[in-house]
């Protein structure tokens, strides 16, 4: 089910098992995910976008390691998101993982992403396996200050990261060496 436009007044949208809910608009049901069923919030794949509920959103029984959820990831920490408003989002307890997330590397570079924004706490809990690969970066899953808002926090590999600094101290030590 592709949501696209304004949807009030509709009801709410269940998903089931091999279905997927993914697009750009906003609806004021509430939208609950079943095992095996997808979301792709955002327009159109490998384009990022904004996907608008004000009914709430339970992704729980669609978590466990299922890659049930897809999001774009670019440049200038443009990601997918869920924008939740009114009621907010359900993920269950530990349950919701990295590899629940399908991440589609669109030039993505180190930063704070934020996938699912709510203006309520989340109810539920992260689970215990929290980090994975986007590209050749590094990404954490982690809650914001408030629990209101899921976020992804990407770094440089760590061999990334050493390989620069070590050639900032070569760099550094040229440097001082020409002075000398």
């Amino acid at each position: 089910l592709l949501l696209n436009g304004t949807h009030t007044g509709a009801g709410d949208y269940a998903v089931n098992s091999g279905g997927t809910l993914g697009g750009g608009g906003s609806s004021s049901g509430a939208v609950t995910l079943a095992g095996g069923a997808f979301l792709s919030a955002g327009d159109a794949p490998s384009t990022v976008g904004t996907l608008s509920l004000s009914g709430g959103l339970d992704i729980s029984a669609a978590l466990s390691g299922t890659s049930a959820l897809l999001f774009d990831v670019g440049p200038g920490l443009s990601a997918d998101q869920v924008s939740l408003t009114v009621a907010g989002l359900s993920i269950g307890a530990a349950q919701l993982n990295f590899d629940d997330f399908v991440f589609n590397d669109l030039g993505a570079g180190p930063g704070t992403y934020t996938l699912f924004d709510t203006d309520t706490v989340i109810n539920g809990t992260l689970g215990g396996s929290l980090g994975g690969s986007i590209g050749a970066l590094t990404g954490q899953l982690q809650l914001s200050g408030d629990s209101q808002d899921l976020l992804l926090v990407v770094i440089p590999e760590p061999s990334a990261l050493f390989l620069f600094g070590l050639g900032s101290c070569i760099l550094g030590a040229r440097l001082r060496a020409r002075r000398s």
